[in-house]
Formats: structure tokens, C-alpha cells, sequence
């Protein structure tokens, strides 16, 4: 899957928020993003 080009890191950020995932971390511009939740591998 490709991210459109347009998007900007707290666009994204926000978007991955509604779908689980909160900021642990930010150093300058750069974000870490986890979730508790589990991926399943197929």
C-alpha cells in the first residue's frame, strides 16, 4: 500500500489514533506510535 504524498506525519498520526495506536515518543519530528493491541500474522 502506498501513503498519498500529501499527508503530513500528524495526519497520519491521528488517523492511527482512531484506529488504536497513541504516541509513546517524540524526538523533533519524529514520532513513535504503538498499540496494545495483537497482529495476526497469516
Amino acid at each position: 500500500m502506498r501513503l498519498p504524498r500529501d499527508l503530513s506525519g500528524s495526519d497520519l498520526a491521528q488517523a492511527l489514533h482512531k484506529l488504536g495506536y497513541s504516541i509513546t515518543r517524540q524526538t523533533g519530528s519524529h514520532l513513535r506510535l504503538t498499540t496494545h493491541e495483537q497482529a495476526s500474522i497469516t
